[in-house]
């Protein structure tokens, strides 16, 4: 599921900063935003400086859904980074839970049971 994208109330937003890298935020860009290196990308960088406990943990499975679903492993840890910081238990105030922050409807769409189970 790490790899499947499905529209959602939720933001992730985008810019290029000024050497030319992707970053991905919660939050929009109003100006004063430190973007950090996102571990194993060289093309994006996110708001969230990466906790390097952490986002070391899911590599394999970050590979494998990236090759299944043909998406970039940068993007798909990119937005594990800014969702949850590579938190697997992480549930926001709306309800998003999980490394990739689902909510119950795209839960419910993709027929995930457990939003806090990565694999």
């Amino acid at each position: 599921m790490l790899a499947v994208a499905s529209p959602a109330r939720a933001q992730i937003h985008t810019w290029t900063d000024g050497s030319g890298h992707l970053v991905l935020s919660n939050q929009p860009k109003g100006g004063s935003e430190q973007a950090y290196v996102l571990p194993q990308s060289e093309s994006m960088r996110t708001t969230r400086p990466a906790d390097p406990t952490k986002y070391s943990l899911y590599d394999q499975l970050i590979h494998d859904w990236s090759a299944t679903h043909g998406v970039r492993s940068e993007l798909v840890r990119a937005v594990i980074q800014v969702e949850s910081g590579f938190n697997a238990w992480a549930k926001s105030p709306k309800g998003a839970m999980g490394l990739m922050q689902l909510m119950p409807d795209t839960m419910r769409e993709f027929h995930v049971s457990d939003a806090y189970n990565p694999g």
